[in-house]
C-alpha cells in the first residue's frame, strides 16, 4: 500500500477505481492499495451463521430508522461517533441481563411481590414472570410492571401458593429487538 501526501485532486477521496485500485482513509492517512479479490475458499457454517445474524441485525436497524419513536430513542443512546443505525445493530447483538431476582416480598400469598432488576445496553422492553409449583406445574404467569422510581420490575402474585419450598420462579427479560434472557430460581 502506498501512503499519499497532500494532493488537491485526491484529497479526502476514498473508494474503488475500476477493479484495480482502492483508496482508503486509515487513521486520518490516505492509503492506496490493490483492489481486493474475493476468497476462493467457501465460507464455513460458522461464517454463514455470522453473516445471517448481521443480515438480521441490519434489517432490524432499517426498521428502527423508519420508526420515529424508536429512532429518537436510539439517537439519545448512541455512543461516540456511532449513529442511530450502528446503535440499533449493536443492540440486536446484546441480550438483556437479569441482574437480580428479589424474592423477600414473595411469600406465596395473593398480592405478594417478585421484584426483578434487569438491564440492557438500550432498553429492557418487558419482563415476564412464571411461578411453577414444586411439581413443575404452572401456578401463574404474567407481565411485570416497571417502576421508574426504583428501577425494578414488579410482579404481583394473583394465586395462592400453598407449598413455597421447591417452587420455581422463572423470569424472562426481553429487549426491543426481541432478544430474551431467562432466569430460574428455586425457592428454598
Amino acid at each position: 500500500m502506498k501512503r499519499t501526501e497532500f494532493n488537491a485532486i485526491t484529497s479526502g477521496v476514498s473508494g474503488a477505481f475500476g477493479n484495480q485500485l482502492v483508496m482508503r482513509i486509515i487513521n486520518g492517512v490516505q492509503v492506496i492499495g490493490r483492489f481486493p479479490s474475493a476468497s476462493k475458499v467457501p465460507p464455513t457454517d460458522k461464517q454463514k451463521s455470522v453473516t445471517e445474524r448481521f443480515k438480521a441485525a441490519t434489517a432490524y436497524a432499517k426498521q428502527v430508522m423508519k420508526n420515529l419513536s424508536l429512532k429518537d430513542l436510539y439517537s439519545t443512546l448512541r455512543v461516540g461517533k456511532g449513529g442511530v443505525f450502528a446503535t440499533a445493530v449493536a443492540d440486536y447483538f446484546h441480550a438483556p441481563k437479569i441482574d437480580t431476582v428479589i424474592l423477600e416480598d414473595y411469600n406465596g400469598t395473593v398480592g405478594s411481590k417478585v421484584l426483578v432488576v434487569a438491564t440492557d445496553n438500550v432498553k429492557v422492553d418487558s419482563v415476564a414472570v412464571q411461578i411453577l409449583t414444586s411439581g413443575g406445574n404452572l401456578l401463574e404467569e404474567g407481565q411485570a410492571a416497571f417502576d421508574p422510581d426504583t428501577g425494578q420490575w414488579q410482579y404481583t402474585a394473583t394465586q395462592q401458593n400453598e407449598d413455597l419450598q421447591g417452587s420455581v420462579i422463572v423470569v424472562t427479560a426481553k429487549d426491543l429487538p426481541g432478544n430474551e434472557t431467562k432466569s430460574e430460581t428455586v425457592m428454598a
